[in-house]
C-alpha cells in the first residue's frame, strides 16, 4: 500500500523543484523532467484546493440555512 504524502509535504517538494528549476546549471533534460513533475505536481495540490474550497462552501451554505 502506498503512502500518500501530506499536502503540505508535497507543497514543500514543489518548493524544491522549483528551487532547483531556478538552477540555470542544470542540464536541459533534467529540467524539461523537473518543469514535468512540476506541472503534474501542482495540477494534484490545485485539484486537493478545489476539493476542499467545495467542502467548505457546502458546509458554510448548510450553516447558513439552519440559521
Amino acid at each position: 500500500m502506498e503512502n500518500k504524502k501530506s499536502f503540505e509535504e508535497r507543497m514543500a517538494h514543489l518548493n524544491e523543484l522549483v528551487n532547483k528549476l531556478q538552477d540555470s546549471s542544470i542540464p536541459l533534460d533534467e529540467a524539461l523532467n523537473l518543469y514535468n513533475e512540476c506541472i503534474t505536481l501542482s495540477n494534484e495540490l490545485k485539484s486537493e484546493i478545489d476539493n476542499a474550497i467545495s467542502t467548505f462552501t457546502i458546509i458554510k451554505e448548510n450553516q447558513e440555512e439552519d440559521f
